[in-house]
């Protein structure tokens, strides 16, 4: 009898090894996925998105400043791939000398050639809709707001209302370049998983659907009879040892 239990104990512990190993290793990095940064970490994998169910957004159309395209992504002005900071509605990207100016929500971001952010102007005319370039003198940036199309005035750094006469070339989005939009469909991150969200569901099973929760479920079951069988093998040497 103690030999078909202890053939029983081997056996149960070659199948759990495995499973065991992997539950160990992901509750490991679960404990540490704060110091690691994990728990706000997006994901870029596309097939991580198809077992969840998820796609990224990919924009569509951008505005080309230069060599670089400005789009929107969930909320989120992105320079070419990188995501350089919060915006709700674009309203036109446009070079000015060596520097972009965009127009993001109701402020004016001022950009270098690489995307840093180098001065943000708030204050701009009610309701901005669109920027734009005048088409006489030094071609000074145009605002298209609510009430009427303004000028910005660099020396100043103030709007002033514009003639209705004046010429203007408008910002207008373009469709994003293939090379471009082929980099931020790999690249872009799955909205609303973090890392630590995918080794959570890892850990439990559930990103492997009914069949990962029953594994799971199985390795625990096989933990429990190892350490019935462990206690019970124990108990008999123990005993045999006593008499």
């Amino acid at each position: 009898m103690s030999r078909r239990l202890w053939r029983w104990h081997r056996l149960l512990g070659v199948l759990a090894a495995l499973p065991v190993i992997f539950l160990a290793v992901t509750g490991v990095l679960i404990s540490a996925s704060d110091s690691l940064g994990w728990s706000r970490a997006p994901v870029y994998s596309a097939w991580l998105g198809r077992l969840y169910h998820l796609q990224p957004t990919i924009p569509e159309q951008g505005y080309a400043a230069g060599e670089h395209w400005l789009s929107l992504r969930d909320g989120a002005l992105l320079f070419d791939q990188q995501a350089i900071n919060r915006c709700d509605t674009l309203g036109g990207a446009l070079m000015q000398g060596d520097d972009i100016a965009v127009l993001c929500d109701q402020r004016l971001l001022w950009l270098d050639a690489q995307g840093g952010l180098l001065e943000v102007q708030r204050g701009l005319p009610a309701a901005p809709r669109q920027l734009g370039q005048a088409a006489a003198g030094d071609a000074p940036l145009a605002l298209r707001a609510a009430q009427a199309t303004y000028l910005y005035d660099v020396s100043s750094g103030l709007w002033a209302p514009a003639s209705s006469s004046l010429s203007v070339h408008w910002a207008q989005p373009s469709p994003l370049p293939e090379a471009l939009h082929h980099a931020l469909q790999v690249h872009s991150p799955i909205p609303g998983i973090s890392r630590e969200r995918v080794l959570l569901d890892l850990h439990s099973g559930r990103l492997g659907g009914k069949a990962g929760v029953w594994l799971v479920t199985a390795t625990g079951l096989f933990m429990c009879l190892l350490a019935i069988t462990g206690l019970i093998s124990w108990w008999r040497i123990w005993r045999r040892r006593r008499s």
